[in-house]
């Protein structure tokens, strides 16, 4: 049996400081097989699409915080973990960045696989929008944010499939009417992220915190459950991770 966690959108520097340190505590002790970051591990901001003319400013600070990231969970769940990063639309923002750029030599500055070194760290980097599998099931960063994500999400792919990107819980189930054994789910997953940055303006949102814990067994049958944080703290296995000190 495999056993795995997958983190989603923790957007560092702009993470939840208090969900995180709880996330931290809860490695080590589960000793994952997989850690998966779906996508978004760093805000980027200084790479915005929506931040014109704000490239560069704060491009130390971006890079030194996802860093901080990878060395902290690298750290706690060892050298025998399966380390996986799926491009999110942020991080995609870099790449993008990266392309507009003429002076090659700055471009590679910012190439943000080389950057992290995620080939030294033995990180394998899916690209945005391409799953990558477990067994039966399947991680995505995230496409859609309408109101029924899950469903277009399961329909899209036509698999068993866990995202982010919206940063919420959302599920849709799928029986085939031929056979009924055949059962494929869409799992949207929670953020680490802060629930009320800067550019929402405190507008109301459906955000909420948590994370993935997923158990594949011999022959491809998995289960996967949503860790739910609420204020910092969470329980799984009868223990509690409080990560507000």
């Amino acid at each position: 049996m495999i056993k795995g966690v997958t983190l989603f959108d923790i957007h560092t520097p702009d993470d939840d400081k208090s969900c995180m340190r709880a996330v931290d505590k809860f490695l080590p002790d589960f000793k994952p097989d997989y850690l998966i970051w779906g996508g978004d591990v760093g805000n980027w901001e200084s790479f915005s699409t929506w931040e014109d003319g704000y490239h560069g400013e704060n491009t130390i600070e971006d890079f030194d915080a996802v860093t901080s990231v990878l060395d902290r969970h690298q750290l706690l769940c060892g050298q025998e973990c399966k380390y996986i990063w799926l491009q999110g639309n942020h991080d995609e923002w870099v790449d993008k960045y990266c392309g507009q750029l003429v002076n090659i030599k700055i471009a590679k500055e910012f190439d943000f696989k080389k950057r992290l070194k995620l080939k030294e760290r033995k990180i394998k980097f899916i690209p945005i929008n391409k799953p990558f599998k477990v067994g039966k099931l399947r991680f995505v960063h995230g496409l859609y944010l309408n109101e029924y994500h899950s469903k277009k999400t399961l329909l899209a792919y036509n698999t068993n499939i866990v995202y982010g990107h919206g940063h919420t819980e959302q599920s849709y189930t799928y029986v085939s009417p031929i056979d009924s054994t055949q059962v494929r789910v869409g799992r949207s997953r929670p953020c680490l992220c802060n629930r009320n940055p800067d550019y929402l303006r405190n507008r109301p949102n459906a955000w909420t915190h948590g994370f993935s814990v997923w158990y594949v067994r011999d022959g491809g049958g998995f289960n996967e459950y949503c860790v739910n944080i609420t204020k910092g703290i969470f329980t799984f296995n009868d223990k509690t991770y409080d990560g507000r000190n």
